[in-house]
């Protein structure tokens, strides 16, 4: 369910799964010049622990054809997984702040592999009034620092979704992210546990 009933009222769910079609997916100057861009699919996931506390996991699988360098980079692994907090913002509980911290593992075929850490910092916000009170909006500010600097940049990033409820437990969501390691447009469902 998109809200979750707690001893004040109700509050946005941090339990569900998705799923997406990744539609467009650009890498630039990676590696040794390496850019490409392509599609692929993504499956996320995240876990409510407490009313505070929340884990998520992360894979993305793009397929991409490349522009410029050298080395195939037919393909784009991405696992990320971690441990986040998140808080209403005073009364009104279709608002909610997040802090994400999480381990990024990068795999560019025939270009290398890079893993280290991240942090995002965002804010989630139901709306509650006539249609829009369909949808949810997210947005969030990163920062991921990868060990290895010659694969990919380490950079702050922003990312937005967009969700429209179709029942209390599926929704529809369009999501834009851009890090500077990729940039990417995702079309798919999620579904409220």
């Amino acid at each position: 369910m998109k809200k979750v009933t707690a001893d004040a009222g109700e509050r946005l769910s941090y339990t569900y799964v998705q799923a997406g079609y990744n539609a467009y997916t650009q890498v630039d100057s990676v590696g040794d010049g390496f850019e490409g861009d392509g599609d692929g699919y993504a499956v996320q996931a995240s876990y409510e622990l407490t009313p505070t506390l929340h884990l998520i996991g992360d894979f993305n699988d793009a397929f991409l054809d490349a522009d410029s360098g050298s080395g195939n980079g037919d393909g784009l692994q991405r696992i990320r997984g971690g441990v986040g907090l998140h808080s209403e913002s005073g009364a009104n509980a279709d608002n909610s702040y997040f802090l994400n911290v999480t381990y990024e593992r990068y795999d560019l075929d025939g270009v290398g592999t890079a893993d280290g850490y991240g942090a995002e910092v965002g804010w989630r916000h139901g709306f509650t009034a006539g249609f829009l009170s369909r949808l949810e909006m997210d947005l969030s500010v990163q920062l991921i620092d990868l060990n290895e600097g010659e694969l990919l940049d380490n950079d702050i990033g922003a990312r937005g979704q967009l969700l429209y409820d179709i029942t209390q437990r599926f929704v529809l969501f369009a999501s834009y992210e851009d890090n500077h390691i990729l940039e990417e447009i995702r079309v798919g469902l999620r579904a409220y546990f």
